[in-house]
């Protein structure tokens, strides 16, 4: 109880004490004390800041209010609330460069995402607009009477097994039915085995694609994209956008 009662006392001194000193500190040098009778000796006039004036009128342009008290009151050494101080400011820095990284890291990802995301959808789109090249090239080039197609694979190609006349378009993965096979063009004409576009690289895609198409626009003067059949070169070139999917998606958008 001794030792709660000397605490409470201790803390009412200290806060006794730290009321009066900011009360004397809050106001200016009274003109009796012996510090400003030693400062009006040497010219100094109440509203004057310390340091050398230009003349007697000038009220300077240094220091007008005491500098401030600060009372130590615990037992750590000078410096130590500094180097507190920088330690939690280290602290945040590393906190800001750890989320800084792990911002950085999330963006890497979803980019990466992206990029994976856009190589899928550019794959099947690839895949899209050559089946549907093929499919358009067969008609045209059948009405002109062409018996093969200008490249094999211009062409969609059946199988059909030597002991049946059914035609089909693939055999099953599990079927060894490979010299059991003919592979023929829709006119029946012997053709190559059909060709699987899903297991081929973009950049042979891409290549195929642009084959194709060309092809199309050249002998036919159709275009996919824009999905007709145009009368003349000229009509092709005038109001057809561009010979690729991004050009006629810029005049959707």
């Amino acid at each position: 109880m001794a030792e709660g009662r000397g605490g409470e006392i201790e803390e009412q001194t200290r806060s006794a004490e730290r009321t009066l000193r900011e009360e004397a500190l809050s106001k200016p040098v009274p003109e009796t004390s012996k510090g400003f009778a030693l400062m009006a000796k040497m010219g100094f006039k109440p509203g004057m800041s310390l340091g050398k004036k230009k003349d007697e009128n000038d009220l300077g342009s240094g220091i007008r209010e005491p500098l401030p008290v600060e009372v130590k009151s615990t037992r750590t050494g000078l410096g130590h609330a500094n180097e507190q101080e920088q330690q939690a400011k280290l602290r945040i820095q590393r906190e800001m460069e750890r989320m800084k990284r792990r911002a950085e890291q999330h963006v890497e990802l979803t980019e990466e995402y992206r990029k994976r995301k856009r190589g899928m959808s550019s794959t099947k789109d690839l895949i899209r607009d050559i089946l549907a090249s093929r499919k358009i090239c067969v008609e045209l080039d059948l009405r002109t009477n062409m018996e093969e197609p200008e490249v094999p694979w211009f062409w969609k190609s059946y199988y059909k097994q030597t002991n049946t006349d059914d035609f089909a378009s693939n055999c099953d993965e599990d079927d060894d039915c490979s010299e059991e096979l003919k592979y023929y063009y829709a006119n029946g004409k012997e053709a190559p085995q059909e060709e699987r576009f899903d297991e081929l690289p973009n950049e042979i895609l891409q290549e195929r694609l642009l084959h194709i198409t060309g092809y199309l626009r050249d002998a036919h003067r159709y275009c996919i994209w824009c999905g007709c059949q145009f009368e003349n070169f000229e009509e092709l070139e005038s109001y057809c956008p561009g010979q690729d999917r991004q050009a006629h998606d810029s005049i959707d958008e």
